[in-house]
């Protein structure tokens, strides 16, 4: 069980540390040269850029909700029905809207993506230095389950 948590942790960490560092352009056009399908890294991408636009909606149905609703705490059960379709009829406008924006700024389903740049000494020391810590960490896993 502690090995799966620490597995679980060692890969959101290396997550975060992979899109903390290079950003999310720079992996959609990884995964692009890596051949994966423009319309999943499309997908991918705006699910990104756009996710703060749902937590947004959410967060304007959740306030109406304790406007209208002064003294209770939290949402009950039967409530929550109609407050997540209240968020998805918003969230399909919403959408509507965005696209229709996208569409008359010329989006034709393609990005552009960062050019390419070649990797430069420090790049190596910065990989090699994360490639040793993660080789510590994995090490320290395997002497702590032991």
């Amino acid at each position: 069980m502690v090995t799966l948590f620490l597995k679980g942790m060692y890969c959101i960490s290396a997550s975060f540390l992979l899109i903390a560092t290079t950003g999310i352009d720079g992996i959609c056009y990884a995964l692009r040269l890596l051949h994966v399908p423009n319309l999943l890294v499309t997908q991918f991408l705006l699910t990104y850029r756009y996710i703060t636009v749902l937590m947004a909606e959410a967060n304007d149905v959740y306030q109406a909700y304790s406007l209208r609703a002064p003294g209770e705490k939290g949402v009950k059960y039967k409530i929550w029905g109609s407050l997540l379709g209240q968020l998805l009829l918003r969230s399909i406008d919403r959408a509507g809207n965005l696209y229709e924006s996208m569409l008359l700024r010329g989006f034709n389903g393609e990005f552009t993506y960062i050019r390419k740049t070649r990797m430069q000494d420090k790049d190596y020391a910065y990989l090699a230095l994360w490639l040793g810590i993660f080789a510590a960490l994995f090490i320290g896993i395997k002497i702590l389950v032991r």
